[in-house]
């Protein structure tokens, strides 16, 4: 396991909600890496303040307060942070989304192509080259309206 999944797990290990293969895993991972062993002990550390400080009562009316400051500073962003939220989604929702995109383009694709008209997209029949049977019983009628001519003729003369 590499130190960037080590350190994403500290929260975890910290409130024991890692599985026991996984934590093992992380364990021996904190006992080979000193620079892990030195931000887990500042985590806790950091955890451990945490912990010691005490609740503070909230003034009245400071949530709904809040909520409005929060509203309003929504509505002032700009244009540009509204438009690039979509970088921001995380994968998991991405992916389908665009799966589902490409999908409905690939079936919008084949619809329209069914709507179209057969001649537009269906290739032109080339002429084939006449068959050898049908070249040679085309000689033979020429060979033979020759001789009838050749007949006539004679008999023209006589």
């Amino acid at each position: 396991m590499d130190c960037k999944k080590v350190r994403d797990r500290f929260s975890s290990l910290w409130e024991k909600e890692l599985m026991p293969p996984e934590e093992r895993t992380v364990r021996e991972h904190l006992s080979s890496c000193p620079e892990c062993r030195k931000e887990l002990e500042r985590f806790e550390k950091t955890m451990g303040w945490l912990r010691s400080v005490g609740e503070a009562e909230v003034p009245e009316g400071f949530l709904p307060e809040l909520y409005k400051k929060m509203e309003e500073r929504k509505r002032a962003a700009p244009a540009e942070k509204v438009r690039g939220r979509w970088l921001h989604f995380p994968l998991s929702l991405k992916l389908p989304a665009q799966a589902v995109a490409m999908v409905a383009i690939v079936f919008l694709v084949l619809y329209l192509t069914k709507m179209m008209p057969t001649e537009m997209y269906r290739p032109k029949e080339a002429k084939q080259p006449p068959s050898p049977l049908s070249v040679e019983k085309k000689t033979e009628q020429v060979l033979a309206q020759k001789e009838m001519e050749k007949e006539r003729r004679v008999l023209e003369t006589t």
